[in-house]
């Protein structure tokens, strides 16, 4: 598990971010939503050790920032949520997954590339592994990306707004292979802004405001206790009993 404990970053004077006492388990989908400016990529910086930061972050009983970075890369993988579209074949771009793990030689073993082939076949883009990645939809392009995290063989995944400019099709594609993850013991960290998405495919929600955490329950608990989302938001959510919807859950004023 990743545990936080009296993590503060401040900006000069400004404190942009505390908090307490957080945990984030393997086997869960844990989503982080507030609105701009309330914590989350600070939030998500600390955990990619792209800032400074005071307290501590344990992932699995060992300090963050004592971790050498190539166990850092194999413990933790970000995916950003913009990415560039290099000219590169996908077969390509997934094997970067395996770099913390190679030699000075950076030559793909036998057991990397058997890694490789899976990681794309769990995307559903080895029919598409000979193809460059400017010739793919944003889906596929997506799933591309998500298979080269998937190949790090990290135990953590933090996805930044991963179902952006997707269609319908494509989000469901991406909660399928997110949820797939987690039943294989993945700790899936997602920030969105996407309120039904996030609460359709989340274990638990964490709301930040203001650089602390406002909240942390299951959607469900959520739903029972929703002033923080009404004041942050100005709106509400409810659930809708209907397992053929691709959304459980829906905005209401």
């Amino acid at each position: 598990m990743i545990e936080m404990h009296d993590l503060v970053v401040k900006y000069g004077n400004r404190q942009v971010l505390y908090i307490k006492n957080l945990t984030l388990k393997k086997g869960e989908i844990v989503t982080i939503i507030g609105q701009n400016g309330a914590g989350k990529s600070t939030l998500q910086k600390c955990l990619t050790s792209l800032t400074e930061y005071k307290g501590v972050i344990l992932i699995d009983g060992k300090s963050l920032k004592e971790l050498p970075a190539r166990q850092r890369a194999q413990k933790i993988v970000y995916l950003p949520q913009a990415q560039s579209s290099p000219a590169m074949q996908v077969r390509t771009l997934v094997s970067h997954g395996r770099f913390p793990y190679l030699g000075y030689s950076h030559t793909l073993s036998v057991e990397d590339k058997q890694i490789v082939e899976e990681a794309m076949k769990a995307t559903h883009v080895d029919l598409l592994k000979d193809r460059f990645l400017d010739e793919l939809s944003l889906g596929e392009r997506q799933r591309a990306f998500l298979a080269m995290v998937i190949a790090t063989g990290s135990d953590y995944l933090l996805l930044d707004e991963p179902g952006t400019y997707l269609d319908l099709i494509s989000q469901h594609e991406l909660m399928q292979i997110l949820q797939s993850l987690k039943r294989a013991g993945k700790g899936i960290v997602l920030i969105n802004h996407d309120l039904p998405l996030s609460f359709s495919m989340s274990d638990q929600l964490i709301l930040l405001d203001q650089g602390q955490v406002l909240q942390v329950e299951a959607p469900d608990d959520f739903i029972n206790h929703q002033e923080h989302i009404r004041r942050i938001f100005h709106v509400g959510m409810k659930k809708i009993e209907d397992p053929s919807l691709l959304y459980q859950y829906v905005i209401i004023q």
